[in-house]
This record gives structure tokens, sequence and C-alpha cells, in this order.
């Protein structure tokens, strides 16, 4: 991951995220899974590789059961088992395996009738209502915009122009010294422009506000 960081390949690190956010979760740290998973969503869809999307997805509906949140894991690999069907992706065996016991799980906390409308509902999502559905695990829900609000999502949300150049400099996983080498400030600047959007964003950590980030269109 950090090879790829390194490269500033996109790709390279969307593609590892998954795969890590699943090694996360099967070594019992759901909460460093569910960040890195998050990461993965956001990383997949600056990409503009689905596959690296719905990898990250599997995880995420993966988190969602070890969460206890069994119908929206119901959803979740239903919508992965329809996207990859639709994309004409192939679901890797190991990770086929892995979702079957995560699946078996929801099935024995789900009375038969509620997974099929779970499972049935999950299916009928699009990739972008998919990623919505996951990261309610992560973020906070929207407080929506009002009438009166600006059109814009940043200036709605309250971001400055600067805020909106670091969130999305910071969406594409760089550290505080690197974003401030690309927008020529100081380490110490960036940190407090960091501090600023947390708050603006009601979040508490990096991942979350590039999530939402994506999730608003704020960048």
């Amino acid at each position: 991951l950090e090879l790829y960081r390194g490269l500033g390949s996109v790709h390279g690190v969307a593609s590892v995220l998954g795969h890590l956010g699943r090694a996360r979760l099967e070594l019992g740290d759901r909460e460093q899974a569910m960040e890195t998973l998050a990461e993965g969503l956001v990383q997949g869809q600056l990409s503009g590789n689905k596959w690296y999307v719905v990898q990250a997805l599997e995880g995420m509906a993966a988190v969602a059961t070890a969460s206890r949140q069994w119908e929206r894991a119901a959803r979740l690999f239903g919508a992965v088992e329809a996207l990859a069907e639709a994309s004409g992706f192939a679901v890797h065996p190991a990770d086929r395996t892995l979702n079957e016991r995560y699946l078996a799980r929801v099935r024995d906390q789900l009375d038969e009738s509620t997974f099929a409308s779970a499972w049935e509902a999950g299916t009928q999502l699009s990739l972008d209502g998919a990623v919505a559905e996951a990261i309610e695990i992560l973020s906070p829900p929207d407080r929506g915009v009002s009438p009166s609000s600006p059109s814009d999502p940043a200036q709605a949300a309250g971001l400055t122009a600067r805020e909106v150049e670091v969130l999305t400099l910071l969406a594409q996983g760089m550290s505080d010294r690197e974003i401030a080498n690309a927008l020529y400030l100081s380490p110490r600047t960036v940190g407090g422009h960091v501090s600023s959007i947390l708050a603006k964003l009601d979040v508490e950590t990096r991942t979350a506000a590039a999530v939402l980030a994506v999730r608003r269109g704020l960048i």
C-alpha cells in the first residue's frame, strides 16, 4: 500500500485496500477494517474502476455482518452479487468462500422472508446506491440541505475553496506534509485546515471525511 501511495497510483491503492481491509477483519480488527474498506470505496471511485469498488463493497458487507447489522449485510451481499454479474466480473473463489461464511451468519439471524427481502433489495441497488448503503456503517446520516441553502455542496457544507483543495488531496490518501508540499503551505496550516474540515463535516477521521466528500459531491 505504501509503495503504491509513493508512486501516486490510485489504481494500485484501490486494489490493495480491498484485500487489506478483508485481512484486517479476519484478524479481528473491525474498526481498522472498516476504515480501510471505506477508503477503498473512495479510491475505487476515484480510479473509475468498478471492480475495485465491488471488492470494497464485499468487505463492507462482511463488516456489516461483524457489526450485527444483519439486514444491511444481506442487502450489500445481494448488491455485490448483482453488480458483479451485471459487469461480467467473477468473484474470486477465496472471496466467495469468505462471503459464504459471513452469509451463513446473516441467514442464522434473519428469518427466510426477511433475508430474501433484504437480498432482493440489494440486487436492485445501483453501484452508487450500494456505496451509499455501505458507508452508512461509517458516516453520520445526512442532515439534508434546506431550500435556502447554497446549491453548491461544498458551499452548503461551509467549506472554503482552500478546504476543498485540501479535502480533495486528503481523499487521495495524502498526508498533511504531502498536501502541504502540493499546495505550497506549511504542514501546520494544512493540519488546521484538516481539523476545520472534520469539524464542518461532523466526522472524526480523515477516512470518514473522504467518504462523505465523495458521497455528497464535495470534490
